[in-house]
Formats: C-alpha cells, sequence, structure tokens
C-alpha cells in the first residue's frame, strides 16, 4: 500500500508543478526533455549490483527503449490536445486509458472480477470526466485530424499503462525494477534531445534556463512515481485491476483539492460530484478485492 500511495503522491506534485510552469512561463517541452534526463540521472543512484553488460543483454531492455520513446510521443500529444481542445480534453482522455489495463487484467492476466469490482470501475470513468470537466468559454473549429486527437491520446496513455503492466507481469523481477526505469527514461530523455536540438537548429525554440530548473524540479518526483508504481504492482496483492483505477482516480482528487487550496483554482458542483463519485469507485473496488 505504501508503494501507491508515494506513487500517487510524486504523480500528483508533479501535476501541480506543470500549473507553476503556466505562471511562471516555463516552455513545457523544454522542460520535459530535462526533466526525463534528471529522472535517468535519478536512476543511476538506485541501480542494485547491476553490470552494464547486464542492462545491455537483459531481455527488457528494448521493451524499455520502446515504453520510454512511446511516453514522449503520447506526452506529445497530450500537449496538442491542450492546445487544440482544452486541459481537460487532455486529462480526460489520459486517465480513461486506464481500461486498457484494466481489461487485459481480466482476459489476459485472469485477475479475479465480481459485479462490486465492475461496479467500481463504470463509476471510475464517469468520476474522471466529471472531475475533469471544465465550461468552455468559446467554440475552436478544428481539422478532421486534430478531432482525433483526444482519441489517439486515450489509446495512446493506455498503451503506455498496459506495457507497465505487461513489463511488470513478464519481464521484470525486483532487482530489474530500478534498470528498467533507469533505461526508459534514457530512451525518453535521448528522444527528446534530438526533437529538441532540431528546434534549436531551426530557431523554434531558445534555450531558458528557468526551463532548466522546471525540469529538475519534475523529474525527481517523475522518476519515483514510476518506480513505485512498479513495486506497487509488484509487491501488492490486489492485481492491477485494482491498482490502476485507485491511483489515477487518487491522483485526480488530491491534484484537484491541492490546486484548490494552492492555486485557488475554481472547483464546480460538476468537479465535487465526480471527486465524490472517485471516492465511492476507490471503496468498492478496494472492498471488491476480499471479496
Amino acid at each position: 500500500m505504501i508503494y501507491l500511495i508515494l506513487s500517487v503522491l510524486c504523480v500528483a506534485s508533479f501535476t501541480l508543478l506543470f500549473k507553476l510552469f503556466e505562471r511562471y512561463h516555463i516552455h513545457t517541452f523544454q522542460a520535459i526533455v530535462f526533466n526525463y534526463w534528471i529522472a535517468a540521472a535519478c536512476g543511476l543512484f538506485f541501480i542494485p549490483a547491476y553490470s552494464f553488460s547486464e542492462i545491455i543483454t537483459s531481455r527488457w531492455l528494448l521493451f524499455a527503449v520502446a515504453l520510454g520513446a512511446s511516453f514522449i510521443c503520447v506526452f506529445t500529444l497530450v500537449s496538442q490536445t491542450v492546445k487544440n481542445f482544452s486541459v481537460s480534453a487532455a486529462t480526460v482522455s489520459m486517465k480513461l486509458g486506464l481500461v486498457f489495463p484494466v481489461i487485459f487484467a481480466f482476459l489476459i492476466y485472469e485477475e479475479g472480477y465480481n459485479n462490486l469490482k465492475l461496479i467500481g470501475i463504470a463509476i471510475a470513468f464517469v468520476a474522471v470526466i466529471l472531475a475533469t470537466y471544465r465550461k468552455q468559454g468559446e467554440h475552436h473549429h478544428h481539422t478532421k485530424l486534430q478531432y482525433l486527437l483526444p482519441f489517439i491520446v486515450f489509446v495512446g496513455s493506455g498503451l503506455c499503462d498496459a506495457g507497465v503492466q505487461y513489463a511488470n507481469k513478464e519481464l521484470l523481477s525486483d532487482i530489474d525494477l530500478a534498470p528498467f526505469v533507469t533505461a526508459n527514461f534514457f530512451s525518453a530523455a535521448i528522444i527528446g534531445t534530438f526533437v529538441l536540438t532540431y528546434q534549436f537548429i531551426r530557431k523554434k525554440a531558445v534555450l531558458e534556463w528557468k526551463n532548466v530548473l522546471g525540469g529538475v524540479a519534475v523529474g525527481v518526483p517523475n522518476y519515483f512515481s514510476f518506480l513505485f508504481m512498479l513495486k506497487a504492482l509488484e509487491n501488492m496483492s490486489w492485481g492491477s485491476s485494482v491498482i490502476f483505477p485507485v491511483s489515477n482516480l487518487s491522483t485526480i482528487a488530491i491534484s484537484t483539492v491541492a490546486a484548490f487550496i494552492l492555486f485557488k483554482e475554481r472547483v464546480s458542483t460538476i468537479n465535487l460530484t465526480g471527486l465524490a463519485f472517485a471516492g465511492a469507485s476507490i471503496i468498492l473496488i478496494i472492498i471488491s478485492n476480499y471479496y
């Protein structure tokens, strides 16, 4: 349980840091690239008695590289969804991705389920939509391709979660967790650096130290959020069909309450209803695990 709680707190903390990016006009993509380098550097301090040759020859290395590439690709699509639609549209698209690891848990990994768990998961989807809903003051015209962005984010985010689930189930032992996470972040950092270098060469971006500092601030909790999630999947008996919904809903609830307290961010009646649904869903899903 402690690993799941720590993972949720880490995710909520760097979600709130993104709010500060808006206030201080930090370039999000630059900060994200530097965040991956910091996260990878953090990983080097937590790799156990692992030699470089063991990492290179490990059966999970290529999967870690692919997953890291997927993370930064999905993040780029998320930023475009925010730009063309809204933050709430991007958040709903990402969080509803929990359907993928839940379905995989039931159909592929044969995790047990009952009516109580199914009801809790159904309520979770409603909770995500209500808790992240924001009324839009203006209407935008989008191309057909832009209308696909939220759907692509939904699928991409869900498959990334399912990838983490697969790695935990099929590829990793407890001693592999830290090296796997580190390789994942190095992959994302290298790919992001290539993109950022291209932007610098084309003069589409300018390096500013505040972007570097933003990356440092996000990188540490980002590393630990991933590591703690893998440890939760490794050590908890609940199963991924419980852990992913509880993690996503708890993150939304904590981030929403913290944003209200720290940034005076408006919370509507619909949002509060969503938080109530989230609480009910978490309780039902956890209880169902003991039936």
